[in-house]
């Protein structure tokens, strides 16, 4: 498992990556979730990757991934009153 955070003025965000080991010769199952919080906004990500590692010597080790994921972005209404007006108003 890895889990990474960061900060900074006006917003953070963080996430988790599961390494859930081999479940075929030499493929790996690594689902991740990630959280972002913002002045305005508010994001929850997830991802299901399969990694497949070419060698297992030591050192670095190619791979080839793919995956499918979602992501759901929640805005509050102060984010909606500041959005700049895209109809001209009339004289």
């Amino acid at each position: 498992m890895e889990v990474g955070a960061a900060a900074l003025r006006t917003s953070s965000t963080g996430g988790v990556h599961f390494d859930l080991g081999e479940f075929s010769k030499d493929v790996r199952f690594r689902p991740t979730v990630e959280l972002g919080v913002g002045d305005h906004v508010t994001l929850l990500t997830g991802a299901a990757e399969v990694h497949y590692v070419f060698s297992k010597g030591p050192g670095l080790a190619p791979i080839r991934r793919g995956g499918a994921g979602f992501t759901h972005a929640a805005f509050d209404d102060h984010a909606r009153r500041l959005a700049p007006r895209t109809t001209p108003r009339s004289p």
